[in-house]
């Protein structure tokens, strides 16, 4: 069934390696960084736990549920099957190490980087290899 083998289409495909197992790096300002894992079927930890996501996400949404609420219930989600590095966090002015649940808090804490590693994750097309850059509003803009 492969009779073509078109020119240039590699950029176009999807990496399961990424994906799946390396993950990608989004930054975000401040040379602070986190890697993750598409929220996809390249992605076993992710698999493992799409269901029990689907219907707690469905669940929230017919109980009317404030964005707070879902935030609370999908975060330990995201920091445990997508989020798997980083670097240039800082607790007291020390860079800490990577763990889950650092993870999770830093997730229910910072509205911008929540907010970017939920729309990442779902779109496939991020990881196809390059990094990601998040750019922020400044205060007051």
């Amino acid at each position: 069934m492969n009779d073509y083998d078109f020119d240039d289409v590699g950029d176009l495909q999807r990496n399961l390696e990424i994906e799946g197992k390396t993950g990608t790096p989004v930054f975000f300002p401040g040379d602070r960084w986190i890697q993750v894992l598409a929220a996809s079927d390249a992605n076993p930890k992710w698999l493992a736990r799409r269901k029990i996501v689907e219907e707690g996400t469905r669940r929230l949404a017919n109980a009317e549920a404030n964005n707070r609420r879902y935030r609370a219930f999908i975060v330990p989600h995201l920091a445990e099957a997508l989020c798997i590095g980083w670097g240039g966090w800082k607790v007291s002015g020390v860079e800490i190490e990577f763990s889950t649940e650092a993870c999770k808090a830093l997730l229910l804490k910072a509205d911008d980087v929540y907010t970017a590693i939920l729309q990442i994750v779902y779109d496939d097309k991020k990881f196809r290899g390059d990094r990601i850059e998040v750019l922020t509003r400044e205060a007051g803009e």
